[in-house]
C-alpha cells in the first residue's frame, strides 16, 4: 500500500469552534450483513447508495456526538462493494454536492478518505455519488463545537505533504524508512514540528490517501 499523509484543514472562517477528539466510532454502515447507523432515523434506511444517488446520515446525537452545539465533524468514509467507478463527495445535508471527490472508488476494492464537513441545521450530512452504486461505512473521529463551547483550539494550516511513500528522497517527517507498505506493516510519521505544525501543544488533523491497496 502506498500512502500520502498531508496536514490539511479548512480555513479559519469555515470552522470557528473548538475540536473535540473521539475514539473512532462507526456512524453508519450500509452493507446488508452489518447495516447500522441513523440514515437519517432508522437502521433500515442505511442502504447502498444507488448510481448517481445521495444518502443522508444524521450526525448529531449519534456515536458520542452531542445533539446540539456542533458546527462540523471529522469523518472517515470508506467505499466498498462498488459495481464500477465513481466519485463520492460529502457535504452538509441539503447543500450542493462538492464538485471534487472526497473518495474516488472502483470495483476492485475498498477506498477510504478522511473528510472535515459542516452540518445541516438538523445536524446531518449527505454522501453524494457521481458514478456506480456503492456501499459505505462512515466513522467519526471528532467534532467541532460552535464558538464558545469546550474543546481544543483549532489552528488552520496550508495543506502540506508530510509523507509520500512513492517518493525516494529524504522525508524528515518519516520515523525510519518511508516506503511502500506490505500487509501488516506500519509506518510512523512525526507530525509535530513539520509541515507548519507547532512542535508542542498540538493535536493535528491529517488526511491519508491510499492506493494500489485492496482489503479483503
Amino acid at each position: 500500500t502506498n500512502l500520502l499523509v498531508e496536514a490539511e484543514v479548512p480555513t479559519q472562517s469555515a470552522i470557528e469552534g473548538r475540536f473535540v477528539s473521539l475514539p473512532s466510532t462507526r456512524l453508519a454502515d450500509t452493507r446488508t450483513a452489518s447495516r447500522s447507523g441513523a440514515c437519517p432515523t432508522l437502521t433500515s434506511e442505511c442502504v447502498q447508495i444507488p448510481t448517481d444517488g445521495t444518502r443522508t446520515i444524521q450526525v448529531t446525537g449519534q456515536a458520542g456526538i452531542p445533539a446540539t452545539g456542533i458546527d462540523a465533524v471529522s469523518v472517515r468514509v470508506t467505499a466498498l462493494g462498488a459495481t464500477g467507478d465513481g466519485r463520492l463527495s460529502v457535504a452538509p445535508a441539503g447543500a450542493a454536492a462538492s464538485p471534487t471527490a472526497d473518495v474516488a472508488y472502483d470495483d476492485e476494492g475498498p477506498t477510504t478518505g478522511t473528510v472535515l464537513t459542516g452540518l445541516s441545521a438538523s445536524g446531518a450530512i449527505a454522501l453524494s455519488l457521481v458514478g456506480a452504486a456503492v456501499d459505505v461505512t462512515v466513522d467519526v473521529d471528532g467534532y467541532y463545537t460552535t464558538p464558545g463551547e469546550a474543546g481544543g483550539t483549532f489552528t488552520p494550516v496550508v495543506s502540506t505533504r508530510l509523507v509520500d511513500t512513492t517518493e525516494t528522497g529524504p522525508q524528515p517527517a518519516c520515523v525510519g524508512v518511508c516506503e511502500r507498505l506490505d500487509p501488516t506493516e506500519s509506518l510512523v510519521a512525526q507530525v509535530t514540528g513539520h509541515a507548519g505544525v507547532a512542535s508542542t501543544g498540538v493535536a493535528a488533523v491529517v488526511t491519508q490517501d491510499s492506493w494500489s491497496a485492496r482489503v479483503s
